[in-house]
C-alpha cells in the first residue's frame, strides 16, 4: 500500500489510495442503499441536445455553466457543453442527510479533451454562487476538490486507469474537521476503494444535496450516465 502525505497551509491531509485488500461496497451498475435511507436516480432519457436544467425540473444549476442531454437512442447521458465555465447542479427534489454518496459511468471517454465532469456530494448555491464537494475525472487522473462560494480548489488528485463504461463513486461523511472523503471505483465485481482521506480545512461544507459538476476547456465528447445517489 502506498501513502501519500500532502501538505496544506490549513493543515496536514492524510490520503491513502488503497492498492491492496479492496473493500467491496455495492455491486456492479448499482449501489448499497441501507434501508429507510433516501435515494434519487437520472438515467438522462430525456430530448438530444437540450440542457439538462430544461430537461427536468429535478435539477437546479447554479455557476452559469451548463450540461447538455446525450440521446441516441441508445445511450442517455449528459456532457459538458459550454467550455471554459464551471457547472454545479443539485438535485433539488428531497432534503438530505448530511452524509451521502453519489455515483456515475462514463460512456466515449475521449482522452484528448481537457475533461472534469462528475458529482457532487452537499452542494447548494443561490445567485449562481454554489458551495460542494466534487469528483472528477480528466485524461487519466481523479480530482477531488471543493468549491466554496464558487471557487474552486483540488483537495487532491491522483492516477487512475477508467475505461468506458466504468464508474466512480463519491462519499462524504462527518463535520468540521472530521469531514472524510472516499472514492471508490467498480471494477465489474463490486466498488473498491481507492483513496480516502479528511478535508484539509478552510471552509467546511456541512450540508446540500448530491448533484453534477462539469468544466471542460473545450466542448468535450465524453458522456457522463447512470447517476445514482443515496444517504449513507
Amino acid at each position: 500500500m502506498k501513502t501519500i502525505l500532502a501538505f496544506f497551509f490549513a493543515g496536514l491531509l492524510f490520503w491513502s489510495p488503497l492498492g491492496a485488500s479492496p473493500m467491496f461496497f455495492g455491486q456492479n451498475q448499482g449501489a448499497a442503499v441501507t434501508p429507510g435511507f433516501q435515494t434519487a436516480s437520472d438515467s438522462f432519457n430525456y430530448t438530444d441536445g437540450t440542457s439538462l436544467q430544461s430537461a427536468s425540473s429535478n435539477w437546479t444549476l447554479q455557476g452559469g455553466g451548463g450540461l447538455s442531454v446525450r440521446n441516441n437512442g441508445t445511450l442517455h447521458g449528459v456532457r459538458s457543453s459550454v467550455p471554459g465555465i464551471a457547472t454545479c447542479y443539485f438535485y433539488n427534489q428531497l432534503t438530505w442527510s448530511p452524509n451521502q454518496a453519489c455515483q456515475f459511468y462514463y460512456v466515449n471517454i475521449d482522452g484528448t479533451t481537457p475533461l472534469i465532469m462528475g458529482v457532487t456530494v452537499r452542494a447548494s448555491g443561490t445567485g449562481g454562487v454554489f458551495n460542494c464537494y466534487t469528483l472528477s475525472y480528466n485524461a487519466g487522473v481523479v480530482h477531488l476538490g471543493k468549491y466554496n462560494s464558487g471557487t474552486g480548489v483540488d483537495i487532491n488528485t491522483y492516477s487512475l486507469t477508467l475505461t468506458s463504461g466504468q464508474g466512480l463513486r463519491l462519499e462524504v461523511t462527518g463535520s468540521g474537521s472530521a469531514t472524510r472523503l472516499t472514492v471508490k471505483k467498480d471494477v465489474g465485481s463490486g466498488w473498491v476503494v481507492v483513496a480516502s482521506g479528511v478535508d484539509p480545512g478552510g471552509t467546511y461544507i456541512s450540508s446540500g444535496s448530491p448533484g453534477l459538476t462539469g468544466y471542460d476547456n473545450v466542448a468535450s465528447s465524453t458522456d457522463l450516465t447512470s447517476w445514482f445517489a443515496t444517504e449513507i
